[in-house]
């Protein structure tokens, strides 16, 4: 599956705001540790994007 252009974009922009934000709460800089914030973060949206797509499965089947 490709990904489009828009949503890389989107992406890299979300998680250099969220170390960004994560670095000022916790008063750390994770500037060398982006790829790996990045990392984690695509990690959780393709588990969530699984989630909801056997969500959908079970609805379909009446499994709800």
């Amino acid at each position: 599956m490709k990904i489009p252009v828009e949503f890389c974009l989107i992406l890299f922009h979300t998680t250099n705001k969220i170390a960004d934000r994560l670095g000022k709460q916790f008063d750390v800089d994770l500037t060398p540790r982006k790829a790996s914030v990045k990392t984690i973060i695509q990690q959780e949206l393709a588990k969530l994007a699984e989630e909801d797509e056997e969500r959908e499965r079970r609805e379909r089947r009446g499994d709800a």
